[in-house]
């Protein structure tokens, strides 16, 4: 089941540059921590204004990809003895990783064959993992010219205000330095539409699409 990621970082106005910059750097990270984390998607759509950066994710899994782990465990030579039954090394192996000897593979690597087993790891939830990957998301962000304030040790391009995220209709706790997230707050249109509910910030999105900067 897939539903729509919204991430909006209010700030203290952005000079062009900066937005710029954010809004590329958003992007790319996005992209490469959603891929790497095997977190499917459909698109990614990256909105700005001198007081925002809106980070839109359409079609994201809630549950990442199951993954195939390969264990690389100790040489043929010192897995199998001179009558190819499994050493005490071997045992030992197969114990660790509660293995059966059915469930070994052997491989030719750069240094000659050596034993493997599989094992699958069960994808976590989307929302379990989106907390820590989108903060380390905006503390990877960076500008041509940044600053502290609050006597955080965080670096911005622009004091950022607040934070405010959704995955679906499920408000998402990211948490960055000294910055709370929450749900209520004002968009900066000719008249403020105050979110609260967690499902009305969707509505929120084709306003913001009609925000961009380019």
């Amino acid at each position: 089941m897939s539903k729509d990621l919204l991430l909006e970082i209010g700030t203290e106005e952005l000079p062009h540059l900066a937005l710029q910059e954010g809004r590329e750097q958003l992007e790319a990270r996005a992209r490469e921590l959603f891929v790497d984390n095997k977190l499917n998607f459909q698109s990614i759509q990256v909105y700005g204004n001198p007081r925002r950066l809106v980070l839109v994710v359409r079609g994201l899994e809630d549950r990442q990809e199951d993954q195939l782990i390969k264990i690389k465990g100790p040489s043929k030579k010192i897995f199998y003895d001179q009558r190819n039954e499994p050493t005490r090394a071997a045992l030992g192996f197969l114990n660790s990783h509660k293995a059966s000897l059915q469930e070994v593979k052997i491989e030719l690597t750069e240094k000659g064959e050596y034993v493997f087993i599989e094992r699958t790891k069960e994808g976590q939830p989307t929302e379990k993992l989106l907390p820590q990957l989108l903060r380390s998301m905006i503390l990877s962000i960076s500008f041509t010219k940044s600053m502290r304030w609050g006597g955080s040790n965080l670096r911005f391009a622009r004091p950022i205000r607040w934070l405010l995220c959704l995955f679906g209709d499920c408000h998402i706790n990211v948490e960055v330095e000294k910055l709370v997230p929450f749900l209520v707050q004002k968009t900066g249109l000719a008249v403020d539409l105050a979110v609260v509910e967690r499902a009305a910030y969707l509505c929120k999105t084709d306003l913001i699409a009609n925000m961009v900067v380019e």
